[in-house]
C-alpha cells in the first residue's frame, strides 16, 4: 500500500490500522470507491447495517495476486 510520508515504523496512519473504510481502502489502491465495490474478490466485513471495512492484509494479498510480472 502506498506510503504518504514517514511516520512510526515507516507506515502511514491508515496502514497502522487493521480495518479501512471503503474511501481509505480505495485511496490506498489508487482506484475509485465504485471500482473497489465491484471487486468482489476483495473480502469485506460488515460492521453495521450500512458500513463495511476492508482488512489491510486482504488488500495486500489482492495486490500480490494481481501483480503483473512486468515482462
Amino acid at each position: 500500500l502506498e506510503q504518504r510520508g514517514p511516520t512510526m515504523n515507516g507506515l502511514n496512519h491508515e496502514e497502522n490500522r487493521l480495518l479501512l473504510r471503503p474511501r481509505e481502502a480505495a485511496r490506498q489502491l489508487g482506484i475509485s470507491e465504485r471500482t473497489l465495490w465491484g471487486l468482489r474478490e476483495i473480502p469485506r466485513i460488515r460492521v453495521s447495517k450500512r458500513g463495511v471495512r476492508y482488512f489491510v492484509d486482504d488488500l495486500r494479498r489482492w495486490i500480490e495476486a494481481n501483480r503483473s510480472s512486468g515482462q
